[in-house]
């Protein structure tokens, strides 16, 4: 299982243009569902909220990626390598959403003038560039993405019409101080010594119980 990076897209605009882009997200799109009986996966069609395919799709222009090789294995298949090329589904969304997978959707919230959508992606945050490039398609719309990874590294940017406006990126957090500020929970809430930063009162105070009873 890969590390899993916490995304939320939060969408600032009129109703009518929010109206726009929720239409815009939400598609019928191929997933893979676990048959039992067949002991495979097969490929069916389900209607999600928010998907990588609207703003980059394989099978539409420019690209055309035929579904027999999109769909193709990556990897071995009767002892043999396949899934080598340019349109192979890893290949492919690698190149262009920047992560293998399309995204796990989690929850959407909408308000008046406020859209959000939450999600995951393995490893890393999807493609700036592919995120810039749906934006110029709504450039009345104000866009802030922010993501953080299980082990606490993340990043934020804003962004309108294909121009980043702020940005910034945090590495795990490496102190009790730090996670406090992030507004997280720290390990040493759990009692173990071993796993608790230098600066964690619970072992700070331990040390300078140890020191009086030496």
């Amino acid at each position: 299982m890969p590390n899993w990076v916490y995304n939320a897209l939060h969408c600032k605009g009129s109703k009518d243009d929010l109206d726009t882009l929720a239409a815009f997200f939400e598609m019928d799109v191929e997933v893979h569902s676990w048959n039992p009986q067949k002991g495979l996966d097969d490929l069916v069609i389900e209607n999600v909220p928010f998907t990588y395919m609207a703003m980059r799709n394989p099978f539409e222009e420019p690209y055309n990626i035929t579904r027999e090789e999109y769909h193709s294995v990556n990897g071995y298949s009767d002892g043999k390598q396949t899934g080598k090329t340019p349109g192979n589904w890893y290949n492919w969304n690698i190149n262009h959403w920047g992560v293998k997978w399309d995204a796990k959707f989690n929850a959407v919230q909408r308000g008046d003038e406020l859209l959000s959508y939450y999600f995951e992606s393995p490893w890393g945050p999807p493609s700036l560039d592919m995120l810039l490039d749906m934006s110029v398609k709504f450039p009345d719309i104000a866009f802030t993405h922010n993501y953080e990874e299980e082990q606490g590294w993340g990043g934020e940017y804003e962004f309108q019409n294909e121009e980043v406006s702020e940005a910034r990126e945090w590495d795990e957090p490496d102190s009790h101080s730090d996670q406090i500020e992030r507004g997280n929970s720290c390990m040493c809430e759990d009692g173990d010594l071993d796993w608790m930063y230098e600066d964690c009162p619970a072992k700070i105070e331990a040390e300078e119980k140890e020191l009086q009873n030496s």
